[in-house]
Order: C-alpha cells, then structure tokens, then sequence
C-alpha cells in the first residue's frame, strides 16, 4: 500500500474561525450557531454558569474553562451557581447539567456516554454539556481547542498552547460529538492531563476492566487458607510471587469460580460505571497443571483458550441474572489465550481484549475474534522510543478495520517519557496527541489535522517546515516490513531499524528551517527542545551507519589506510564532543559502528603486512581519539588474548557456584562459575548436556522453555572493550516454534551498575541465531562498556521455544581488547 500521496498531501486550507478543522465521523453539526463577544479589550463579556451541586468533573471543567478564558484575555470571569440572575450583555456558559440544561433536554437519547454537545442557544446562552460529568469535560476542551485555539501537547506550560486575544469573539455551530471507540484508555501517561487528549486515564474514567486480574482476587491471605485456589505445577501447588506474574489460578476449581462472581459483584456495587470485570491470567506464565484443568485443553491447540475461556464463562454465568449489562472480561494474550477457542462458545455477557502485538496476524486473528467474541476490545503496546515513531496514516487505517470488525474499545501502553526507553515528550507528544483524536473519530482529515497542529504547536511561519519533518517521519516508517506492527517489541529501542542518516538529515534540516523563522517564545522553545531530542537519536543513526561508510572505501595501501583512520577519527571526534555536551545517548558508539571501525582496521592490518605494527604504534600519538581502536589491532596483531571467562567449555562441574540472587530467581547448575535463570513458573530446562559439546564432551542445553538462559557476569569499567563470542546451534523441534521463522537464541550482553542493578535504559547488545540452524555456528559481538555501568551479564538465552526444542552453547570466550590505564 503507497501511502506516500496521502501522507504528502497537505489537506484542506485551516479557516479562521477553525470550524470543521476535524469534523468527520465523530462531529455532527446543526444548522443553527450563534456569534459570542466572549472578551474584549481585558473584560470578559462572559461568566460560567454551573450546577448548584457539581459532580467532581463538572467542577473541574468550570476551572479549565475559567482559567484558561481568563490567561488568554488576561481578565477575571464570574463563576456563579445554577439559578443565578441574568446580567444584561454578559454570556452565560453552562458547564454541565444546571436546570436550565436540563430543562433544554439538550442531550439525544442515544449518545454514547462519552459524548458530548456543544448548544449556542441563544444570543446569551450557550450549553457546554457531557453524557456523564467526565464528557463535560470533554465538551470543554473541545470548546477551547475549536473556538479559542488551544492545544494540549505535553505537561507544563510549554507543551499546552494558549493564544493570546485581547478580544475573543467565536462563531460557535450546534455540535453532537461522541467517539467511535467508547473505551479508550492510555498507561504510562501519570505526567499528563490525558482527560485533555480524551482518553480515559483515572478510576472514575475507566468503563472497561480487562487488565491482569488474578493477583489481586487470589491475594497472598487466601494462600494461607486455600493454596488448592492455585496453579499446579511440578507436582505442587504454586505460591504467589510478590512480582504479580508467573503464577496463575487453579481455573476448574469451582471454589475459585465463586470467588470471581464475588469479587465481580462487589466491584459492580462499588464502581457502578465500569462495564465490565476482568478474569484476565497474570502476566507470564505458570497455567495449572492438574488433571481437571488440562482435560479442558484442546489436544491440537496450541495454547489454552478453551480452558481459560470456560473459566470466563463460567463467572459470566454466575452474574448475569444479578447484573444484566454488565460484562465478565478477559485478554486474549501471548500463546496461552490468543487463539479464538474452538470448542466453546463464549457467553453474551463476555467481552476479549485481544493484545495485537502478541497475535499471530493482526488483521486475520482480529477477524476471528470479530466473528467469536460477543463485545470486543484490542491493546496496544505503543511506548514511546528514543526515535520518533510518527504512523497517523497507517494507525487510522488499522482503526477503520477495527471499527469494521466490531472493536469498541482499545487500550495501548504508552510511557511517552520513560528514562529507560530514552523516551521523550517533545518526540513523542504529537504523536500521541494524534492518536488521541485519532480515537475519537479515525475518518478524520488527518493532513488537516497535521496541518492545524504544526501551526498552531509550532507558529504559521515554522508549519511547513514542520509538515515536512513529520512527512518523512511518516514515511521512514512505511519503509518496514511490517508497518501495522506499531510495537510487537516494546523493549527494542529501534534506534537502528527504523530510521537512515538520510532521513535525519532531512529532518534535522526541517527543525533547522523551522527554527529560522519561528516567532521567539514558546514555538521556538518547542523547536529547540524537539532539535536535542533528536540531535542523540541522530548522532546515533548517522554512527550505526558509519560502518556501512566503511566498509565501501577500499584499503590497500598506506595512503587509503589513512584515509580510513580520517574518517574514524572525525566520527570518535564528532562523538567525544556530543558525549561532552549531553547530547550523546550511551555516551559510547553504537555497537555495530565499533565492529564496522574493527574490520576496516583489520582490512589495514592485513594490507600492511608485517608494518601494520608499526603503523598502528605511529598513529597512537596522532589519533588518541581512537586509541582503543588502535589497541585492538595491536593485541590482535600480538595475538594470545586471554579468555577472561570462567569454564568456557563447561567441562568443570560447580565445584564453584555462579552468582545466585534469589531476587532475580538466579540459581546454580551443574557448570562451575555459571549460573541458570527460567522464567518462574514456566517449563523448560537450563541443564549441561553430556557427549553434546563442540570441543569437548558437555554444553549447555535449553530446552522447551518461555524464557531461559546461562550466565556469567564480570566486574568492568567504562571505556573497556571487548570481544565476546560462543557457538550455538538448534535441535528442531518436532512442531513449529510460536513465533515460526526468527530467531532460535542469542548472545546477549545486558548491563548492571557496580551494587547489581540493572541498567535496562542501555539497550543490549545481541548476537542472534536463526531458528533451524542444526550445525554449530559462531556468534560474536564486541563492545565498548557504557556510562555508569560496572558489571556486564553475559547470557546465552533463548525465548518461546516450542515444545521439545532444543538449543545448545559451548565454547563461550571473552576477551579484552582494551584496558583503562592504572589510576
């Protein structure tokens, strides 16, 4: 699909008043509109009117709309009660359900309870007025973004837009809005008013419960009296974890039954608002084993939706005579549960949420549940990056087709300021401020849309530089394999995968044209503050694909030697500097740059022969930039690197244990200085197998397992390099894999700082190899240590092998390429 005329397309002219600017599918306008004086030359010509007894909402709707009124004409406004006597020439705003809107029956019968209506009534009234007091919020924002150019982008003054007028005067048309998706709800977004957006964010918002249930309806005082309530496994009842995963309940119990129908009773009693009750598992793993359980299991399915989901129909059974119209919901999540069931039909009164990123197909598996699920709902995961991820063409798109297969509610992750994922308001705001609109009416005019907000966020004169920054942001994307895949990897940072140095040029370029003529004050602050974020992301895009730049400039002789060391050494430079001046993301290369440097160097080794050594020692004093590159080359060259690892081959029994921290579920096996770690609860096994190994007689084995690994961990200091390497292959399994083609398992480097916490905002360093691959095969990487980091975790890992899938390692070797000199 070419998205490209659509995404390049610049819409529909904004008119004055900023009438229609996104009125399709979720608007529909009356005839009727009334011109209103709203302020003039530092008087309000206005006052709020609100109920004698405002609902909390109510109130705080009155507030925004009195605040921000009065910060855009620097005026005072009356805020006055219900019933309050007419002033000649001033305007009455009701905000929520006063008398006299009631008395109006200004609301249609069939809005949805989100919705909302905007009512110019009169010359001196008009009716700003929500399904529940929550969507007379809503009324307000849309009052102030349409008629008085607000915008709400990101927390603080910077990221909120309020226009300046000493004289506000609005032609405001009858409007009836309500959203396409009635529950639409963001995680990860405390920093942000996202009742702006919206979205759904507090209690008192929320229709739908569908989230992990069993924690907190199996709490730790029932395993006291009932430990039968949970899962089996291993012969033996597990006990909860405090981590809320990993351990589930014991499903065909019908103690366990009663004791949802309660718990699902006693919230309908006590937040009669939400619709719906959650069965969902924890997250993880850890389903029941015993013997009632599993004669609910399908034998040719692959997970246990048939089981689980008699479980959901068996609480919905036990509520629908007391609680007509409420509903008993449940994710359709990971291998366990996202298959439609195939012996069971599922209850009226049930509601899916069907987790896209972990379905096999998001548009076949959708229709699927479309035709199986009575009331359907998706969730996304859709964090923030340190990249700009910008999809508003393809995003409304899939929207549309959920709409079509009767989804009416969606959730996504979002953590749009996350320090861990390098995340940021000024990337991500626009982004989300979109996909909020988007959820409110996914036919609108988005081009339109793009265009109102680049002018209004950035200024008129920086708008189109702007549309062109998010055009190629747009455009970057539909360049993946997959662009409906908006986040099946959340904890990829895709710093390398999404965007090229010549899309950040252009972008930068844009953000450079656009601070050139952008008024001084907040637009310019805005441009600045996204011109930083970006400025890491690209410094790191451009080093990522230094080594391809390398790897086209020929070396064979000294004068072409030289002009591969210039080109490194303008690249470490470049990076020193951004290092220094905060701009760098890691503060060390990328890790696909340093092999890319590594083998032009030893292109030049190899070119000069028995002079290399002399050339790398000549260079030492010209290039310290470059240094630890250099040094590589010399001790490669010296050869006879040691191997820093501790029974690389696993022939030692642990006779010496590994590390074991009962926190992180590490446990000791049969290799000295290795440790094991599974996912708890999970099956699958981290054992040493016997005549297995490459060299020599024992290897580790990984078999059937959700998530496992063998490790080793090593005290080192910022600026060290490594070279990391082992060998691997794969015993196949007699069925396929869950996730089919991809990756079998990896050499994985994560980081800890000195006292043994992770580092997880530093993304890892991965050696991956292909599922199938049957005869041994060398992984490696090498790397510079991070900022702030003291310990690196080496990890021979693998995740969602099927079952009876094997994976082997052997002959692990670490080797220091550069040291620090003595303090």
């Amino acid at each position: 699909m070419n998205l490209r005329p659509m995404i390049c397309g610049m819409g529909t002219p904004l008119v004055a008043l900023l009438i229609g600017f996104y009125a399709q599918g979720g608007d529909t306008f009356g005839a009727s509109r009334q011109s209103y004086l709203l302020l003039e030359n530092g008087r309000a010509r206005c006052r709020i009117v609100q109920p004698k007894a405002p609902k909390k909402e109510e109130a705080e709707a009155a507030k925004l709309l009195n605040d921000m009124l009065a910060e855009i004409g620097d005026v005072t406004l009356d805020v006055v009660t219900d019933g309050a006597e007419s002033v000649p020439g001033v305007i009455d705003i009701h905000v929520g359900q006063t008398d006299w809107a009631k008395r109006d029956g200004a609301l249609p019968a069939t809005l949805d309870a989100d919705g909302f209506v905007v009512r110019p009534i009169d010359e001196g009234t008009l009716v700003l007025l929500g399904g529940r007091s929550v969507s007379t919020y809503y009324a307000v924002t849309e009052f102030l973004e349409r008629y008085a150019g607000m915008l709400w982008v990101w927390p603080g003054e910077l990221g909120t837009v309020v226009p300046k007028a000493s004289r506000l005067e609005v032609t405001v048309r009858d409007q009836i809005s309500e959203p396409a998706f009635g529950a639409r709800r963001f995680s990860g977004m405390g920093g942000a008013k996202m009742r702006n957006y919206r979205v759904h964010l507090t209690q008192r918002e929320v229709r739908s419960e569908f989230h992990h249930n069993v924690w907190r309806v199996l709490k730790d005082s029932t395993w006291k009296k009932h430990p039968e309530y949970f899962s089996k496994l291993n012969g033996k009842r597990w006990k909860p974890t405090p981590n809320k995963s990993n351990w589930q309940a014991c499903t065909s119990n019908p103690e366990v039954v009663d004791l949802f129908i309660a718990a699902a009773k006693t919230q309908f009693r006590k937040r009669p608002w939400v619709v719906s009750f959650s069965v969902s598992q924890n997250d993880g793993g850890g389903f029941c084993t015993c013997d009632n359980c599993l004669a609910l299991d399908i034998p040719e399915a692959t997970g246990i939706s048939d089981r689980y989901f008699t479980f959901l129909n068996a609480v919905a059974d036990g509520v629908a005579t007391t609680h007509p119209g409420k509903r008993i919901c449940c994710l359709a999540y990971g291998t366990a549960t996202r298959e439609v069931p195939r012996r069971l039909k599922l209850r009226p009164n049930t509601m899916i949420y069907a987790v896209v990123p972990t379905l096999t197909d998001a548009h076949e598996d959708i229709r699927k549940w479309s035709k199986a699920a009575p009331n359907l709902g998706v969730y996304f995961w859709l964090h923030g990056k340190a990249v700009p991820k910008f999809y508003p063409h393809r995003f409304a798109t899939y929207l549309q087709f959920l709409l079509e297969n009767n989804v009416r509610g969606v959730y996504a992750e979002v953590y749009q300021e996350k320090p861990d994922r390098m995340s940021s308001f000024a990337l991500d705001g626009p982004r989300v401020w979109m996909m909020g609109k988007l959820l409110w009416n996914p036919t609108a005019d988005i081009d339109a849309l793009m265009t109102h907000f680049c002018s209004r966020f950035y200024g008129q004169a920086a708008a189109k530089p702007m549309r062109r920054y998010y055009q190629q942001c747009e455009l970057a994307w539909e360049r993946r394999e997959n662009p409906y895949d908006f986040g099946r990897d959340h904890r990829n940072f895709e710093l390398g995968n999404l965007y090229s140095t010549e899309d950040v040029d252009i972008m930068e370029a844009c953000i450079n044209d656009a601070l050139e003529v952008a008024s001084p004050g907040p637009e310019h602050q805005r441009l600045e503050k996204l011109q930083k974020a970006l400025a890491k992301t690209a410094l790191w895009i451009r080093e990522y694909d230094f080594g391809n730049t390398l790897a086209k400039v020929p070396v064979n002789d000294t004068a072409s030697a030289d002009r591969v060391v210039a080109l490194v050494q303008q690249t470490a430079a470049r990076s020193a500097d951004m290092v220094e001046h905060g701009l760098s993301l890691f503060g060390t290369l990328p890790p696909e740059c340093e092999m890319g440097i590594d083998e032009a160097f030893a292109r030049i080794t190899e070119a000069l022969g028995n002079k290399a050594t002399e050339y790398w020692k000549a260079k030492i004093s010209t290039h310290p930039e470059i240094f630890p590159f250099i040094d590589t080359q010399l001790r490669l060259i010296a050869g006879n690197l040691p191997n820093l690892i501790l029974n690389s081959g696993f022939e030692s029994r642990a006779e010496k244990a590994g590390d074991v921290d009962a926190a992180l579920n590490w446990e000791p096996f049969n290799a000295a200085g290795w440790s094991k770690w599974l996912r708890p609860g999970t099956p699958g096994k981290v054992a040493i197998g016997r005549k297995a190994g490459r060299s020599g007689t024992r290897a580790v084995v990984v078999e059937g397992c959700v998530a496992a690994c063998a490790l080793q961990k090593r005290t080192v200091q910022h600026g060290e390099r490594y070279r990391i390497s082992c060998w691997a292959k794969t015993t196949p399994a007699s069925e396929e894999g869950p996730e089919g083609a991809g990756t079998a398992g990896r050499l994985a480097i994560k980081w800890m700082d000195s006292k043994g916490k992770w580092l997880s905002r530093i993304p890892p360093v991965l050696s991956g190899l292909p599922r199938g691959t049957t005869e041994w095969q060398k992984l490696s990487c090498r790397l510079t240590v991070p900022e702030q980091v003291g310990q690196l975790v080496i990890m021979l890992s693998t995740k969602k092998q099927a079952t009876g899938e094997k994976l082997w390692f052997d002959d692990v070797v670490l080797e220091q390429l550069h040291e620090l000199p003595p303090k």
